[in-house]
């Protein structure tokens, strides 16, 4: 419901294998980064996602590109 009122969107990781994909936790992110409460790190990074995220709406838009956006998480759980 959230996602449909555009407060928030999801971010699922990246993984050649689909069935591993939906396993891992997707990131959820927020289109205002004045709803994020933690540290300045995490206001960081829910920025850049906003970007990135922008960035690929407009490529879709004026040149037609398919493009998703999604993560990468090391083994050690790292972002």
């Amino acid at each position: 419901m959230l996602e449909s009122l555009y407060i928030l969107f999801v971010v699922t990781p990246y993984s050649r294998n689909i069935g591993r994909s939906l396993l891992k936790q997707p990131k959820i992110y927020f289109y205002d980064t004045g709803y994020v409460k933690e540290d300045e790190g995490a206001r960081f990074e829910n920025a850049v996602a906003c970007a990135l995220l922008k960035r690929l709406h407009f490529l879709e838009d004026t040149a037609g590109e398919r493009c998703a956006l999604h993560y990468l998480r090391d083994r050690e759980k790292e972002r």
